[in-house]
């Protein structure tokens, strides 16, 4: 995987199903050159997520909070380059499985946690309201089909 983040010459990566535990030695989860922010599944096997942030990219985790029900997480990073009134950007991992049973609090999530962005973090980008009220409305749709 290293190889592949220098070859492709990445600034972030995001990954799931990382199969780590919280028990995954740092050897296994770190990355030369790489900060490593990651959350594990901990109800059984599989599963999980993390993003690699390049050591020269400002980066933290942004306080959001997350329904224990879902594997994901939600990284502030700082680039070089931004527009002006933009002073980072929101990565957002996330791992749902096929079939998931927890599809609409998913959805959910993202809407409120657009909330948080805007109200915590103002000067993040973010996608618009209205284009995960648009997937809320889709993924309602599919579920009474």
């Amino acid at each position: 995987f290293q190889a592949v983040l220098s070859s492709n010459n990445t600034d972030i990566a995001i990954v799931s199903e990382t199969w780590f535990t919280d028990t995954s030695p740092d050897q296994l989860v770190s990355i030369d050159g790489f900060t490593v922010f990651s959350e594990s599944r901990h109800a059984r096997r599989g599963g999980g997520v993390a993003v690699y942030v390049k050591d020269n990219l400002q980066s933290s985790l942004l306080d959001i909070p997350v329904p224990d029900e879902l594997e994901c997480l939600w990284v502030s990073v700082r680039p070089y380059r931004l527009p002006r009134n933009v002073s980072s950007l929101a990565v957002y991992a996330v791992y749902s499985p096929p079939n998931s049973a927890h599809e609409e609090l998913l959805v959910d999530h993202l809407v409120d946690a657009v909330d948080v962005l805007r109200v915590k973090y103002p000067d993040i980008v973010h996608y618009p309201k209205r284009l995960l009220a648009k997937l809320r409305k889709r993924v309602k749709r599919r579920r009474l089909q």
